[in-house]
């Protein structure tokens, strides 16, 4: 088969067939070594692209013809019956046009491995089994479901076998598998460019796609954020991963197009989660980090206090742990902590996540306006040319979180991550604030609910003409503390010392590193650090970074509590708004807590 140019990698299963030789040429050496080699293309396809073509699959082409033939027929049937295809779950039956996707209509059926899905599906759709004609159509559904399926999870096991996993440990396997059937209304009087579906990714573990062989419009985003179109080849199928390849459909000529999604979605029952072997494997190639993790005393890399949250659940070490606490708060202004019980899987995802968001296009980017200045998309500047970020303030609030993600077409898969993730690091931003509180004998510490927490995914263009230079320039926080997700794999952060000494901070994967800002240092009286820290270009490698900010109150002031006020610590600093704090910092330019002098109790008139 010869295949139309295009820059997707192209996976030939025929190359697999090698697992079907008899046990003498199976343990040949030769036959090892193209076991490796399709196995390595494999993985590479899906970590460098997240889309690949396959060929020679084994579906039959007739069938595939037959197939679209039919589908056809069916999203040419009345609106009135399309619309009997009704949802099993949000979004798996008819999609009529929408303001989002006003040339965009499917059809679905969720779970085509199963026999009575099949046959609901077809009954919606008037497809009579009694008579000859929509029996035959009957079949060629049931034929397509069953090989595309078949073909789903051999690929599913592929990909799991080239990462080194048992497939058959996966919760829930096999998983199960929806089907729709799409149809773009293309016409004379759709504008050349426009929209067939928004950018989005799949929110699946796979998609099968059979493309419309004769009508284009697929385009996919590369990693370095362009549009590459993906033209049609007939007889291959495509497959992207889910929420890892961005893609969108245009219109590039007045056509019907239409096209048939096949996606391999998660466990009904069970949580996804990394299997076993996968984090075993990860854990024995990173032993210097498990040791940072598991033996909390083991500080030496990072420099910095490692705190233990598990320490301030044990009655008989509370208060070391507390005292420990204040003290890398009073020396430091930073520390790392382990056991903070936010999932490693999650926290796997949510990198994954934000790595998407901020390849999207500027265009999607410059939505996200601010809600207050520097809130949202910050595109580079003259003052960090290397970095760009995008931004929600005030991520426990439902609203502000679907703003956020109605700017960025962001998925429903990205919806849920990003919400468990705000949710867990809301409370435990929470939390460390009330123990922060405790740990100087504050009792008083409600008002902390009332704190607002900003959030943040920051992007470094790192390039090897950048090594050397700086990615965001010495600053404090504004806030009262941030709780920063590292790039594992890209160090950069530093902090300075009390001595005006930059330590490199080294990340550790599966901890979280805390600062303190301005905010802390004036609440507590002077008693806590506002860490300088700064991010520096050390290798020509893209890095990304999670910061959540515990700000300070929305409608109040800051004001230091009365446990901290006495003869021998007066009051150093007047009550204020945090508002107006950062409004005066940022209209300044004062970046390195300078502007808390303007609040210090000695300049009141």
């Amino acid at each position: 088969m010869v295949l139309s140019e295009t820059s997707v990698p192209v996976i030939d299963l025929r190359d697999f067939d090698f697992e079907f030789e008899d046990e003498h040429d199976k343990s040949s050496s030769s036959s090892s070594s193209s076991e490796k080699v399709v196995y390595q293309k494999l993985r590479e396809a899906c970590e460098e692209w997240g889309c690949f073509r396959i060929i020679n699959h084994g579906i039959p082409i007739s069938l595939m013809s037959d197939m679209k033939t039919l589908i056809r027929s069916l999203l040419d049937l009345p609106p009135e019956i399309k619309a009997r295809n009704a949802d099993v779950i949000t979004g798996s039956g008819y999609v009529a046009p929408s303001p989002a996707n006003p040339l965009y209509e499917a059809l679905g059926l969720y779970d085509y491995a199963s026999p009575e899905a099949l046959r609901r599906f077809s009954d919606q759709l008037g497809l009579s089994p009694y008579q000859s004609w929509n029996l035959e159509n009957r079949g060629i559904v049931e034929k397509y479901g069953r090989a595309v399926n078949e073909l789903s999870l051999d690929i599913g096991k592929r990909m799991a076998k080239s990462l080194g996993l048992n497939v058959l440990k996966l919760k829930g396997w096999p998983w199960p598998c929806q089907f729709r059937i799409n149809k773009y209304n293309f016409s004379d009087d759709t504008l050349l460019g426009s929209s067939g579906v928004q950018i989005h990714t799949d929110n699946s573990f796979l998609t099968i796609l059979q493309e419309d062989e004769d009508v284009k419009g697929l385009e996919i985003i590369t990693k370095n954020g362009q549009f590459l179109p993906v033209d049609p080849s007939p007889g291959t199928l495509l497959l992207n991963l889910g929420d890892i390849a961005t893609h969108r459909v245009v219109c590039k000529e007045a056509m019907i197009r239409v096209s048939i999604a096949s996606f391999m979605l998660g466990p009904k029952d069970e949580v996804v989660e990394a299997p076993q072997e996968k984090l075993k494997k990860e854990m024995e190639n990173n032993d210097e980090v498990i040791n940072i993790v598991m033996e909390e005393s083991d500080n030496s890399k990072s420099n910095i206090p490692v705190i233990d949250m598990r320490e301030f659940e044990d009655l008989l070490d509370s208060e070391k742990a507390y005292q420990k606490l204040r003290e890398a708060c009073e020396e430091w202004g930073c520390f790392r902590i382990i056991n903070h019980g936010i999932p490693t899987p999650l926290m796997s995802e949510m990198k994954t996540v934000v790595r998407s968001l901020l390849d999207l296009p500027e265009e999607i980017k410059q939505r996200n306006t601010d809600v207050v200045t520097g809130s949202g998309y910050m595109a580079p500047s003259l003052m960090n040319p290397l970095y760009e970020g995008l931004g929600l303030y005030d991520f426990g609030s439902l609203e502000a979180l679907n703003s956020f993600f109605d700017q960025l077409d962001a998925s429903s898969y990205q919806r849920d991550v990003i919400e468990k993730y705000a949710k867990g690091v809301h409370e435990m931003a929470m939390d460390m604030g009330r123990k922060l509180a405790k740990s100087l004998g504050v009792k008083k510490i409600d008002p902390l609910k009332e704190w607002v927490c900003q959030f943040r995914i920051n992007k470094y263009n790192f390039s090897p003409e950048s090594v050397g230079s700086s990615g965001v320039q010495l600053h404090t926080d504004s806030g009262f503390l941030t709780v920063l997700q590292e790039d594992e794999n890209v160090s950069g952060l530093e902090i300075m010392n009390k001595n005006g000494d930059f330590v490199p901070i080294e990340p550790c994967p599966g901890t979280l590193l805390l600062n303190l800002g301005d905010v802390a240092k004036a609440w507590s009286n002077g008693r806590f650090c506002n860490v300088k820290h700064r991010v520096q270009c050390k290798e020509a490698s893209i890095r990304v970074s999670i910061a959540s900010f515990l700000l300070g109150p929305k409608n109040g002031t800051v004001e230091i509590p009365q446990e901290l006020v006495d003869d021998e610590h007066p009051r150093l600093y007047k009550p204020f708004i945090y508002e107006e704090y950062r409004s005066h910092r940022l209209s300044e330019k004062l970046h390195t807590g300078e502007a808390l002098q303007f609040i210090e109790t000695h300049n009141i008139a």
